[in-house]
């Protein structure tokens, strides 16, 4: 197993705003990392780290949006690769890492450069905007470019921290699975994406995205998200923002039910293939703070029959 460093280190702890690397030798760190980027894969495969750079082989594709810069990249051949290469003859598996920039952007300017590439086919893409309290934009994208056997896949999105992040992949050999897919997409329903609309918060009221806002849950019927609201407004009034943001995206109101302190509204609503889902969203008293609020919106799919 070999391992190739294109940095120096200059000080035996450096931390970035989550990550701490402390303790240890340079050849204590060159083992670790050979360990995670290699894993169990054959030992006669290579990795090797560019800071700030990319091997020259995949140069073309180290698409950096603007905004953004480039961190580096990490680069892994061999025999058996385990994984996008897998195979019994040589292969190698490149990840450029990406920060910074806006998600939408990234996405666009990512795939217009490489779909604009000689014999480049785009075999899926998306721009998701996943519904709920803390709609995050996402995309990704898979390409295959059959003149220079290889497959490209990347992805970019906003974390929580609110910093994007993007990755973008090459392998080659192509990955023959995904290239003859002749660009079919499955026909899937993500509850949280395709029936869950993305709300906005109401004048007068803010979300605490620290404190277990944006909680997702998927159980085997139904799919749901919570956010704490904080505000000074009534729980009549934050009902009200909400519940037009729900019509306004198609959702039809069948059963209201409210007091002084909550509020529980239930709705049905059709998805893109016409299959009909039953909603609640409902506001209750935040723990420990009555003048917040917990929202909730949940959907499951319509009894048939």
């Amino acid at each position: 197993m070999g391992l190739i460093i294109s940095m120096m280190l200059t000080g035996s702890v450096f931390a970035m705003d989550n990550v701490s690397v402390s303790g240890g030798t340079e050849d204590q760190l060159r083992e670790l990392l050979a360990r995670v980027l290699v894993g169990y894969g054959s030992p006669a495969q290579q990795a090797e780290i560019l800071v700030a750079g990319v091997p020259d082989e995949a140069a073309d594709i180290a698409i950096v949006p603007e905004g953004a810069v480039l961190l580096g990249s990490v680069r892994r051949t061999g025999p058996d690769m385990f994984g996008p290469g897998m195979g019994s003859g040589e292969g190698s598996v490149t990840e450029i890492f990406i920060n910074g920039g806006d998600p939408a952007a990234n996405y666009q300017t990512i795939l217009d450069e490489l779909s604009a590439m000689d014999s480049m086919e785009i075999i899926r893409s998306e721009l998701n905007n996943p519904g709920g309290f803390n709609p995050s934009i996402n995309g990704y994208g898979n390409l295959c470019q059959e003149s220079m056997d290889r497959s490209i896949n990347f992805d970019t999105s906003k974390m929580p921290s609110g910093e994007t992040l993007t990755t973008i992949r090459v392998q080659s050999p192509l990955d023959a699975y995904m290239c003859t897919m002749d660009g079919q997409v499955p026909d899937v329903i993500d509850p949280m994406r395709d029936v869950i609309p993305s709300l906005t918060p109401p004048a007068g009221v803010s979300i605490d995205e620290g404190n277990s806002s944006g909680a997702s849950y998927y159980g085997p019927q139904m799919v749901g998200i919570s956010a704490h609201l904080v505000t000074d407004l009534p729980v009549s009034d934050v009902a009200a923002g909400y519940e037009a943001q729900l019509e306004a995206a198609g959702w039809t109101q069948t059963l209201s039910d409210s007091s002084e302190l909550t509020s529980v509204t239930h709705w049905t609503t059709t998805d893109e293939k016409g299959d009909e889902w039953l909603g609640i969203f409902s506001l209750m008293p935040w723990p420990g703070d009555a003048s917040d609020f917990m929202a909730n919106i949940s959907v499951m799919p319509a009894p048939q029959g």
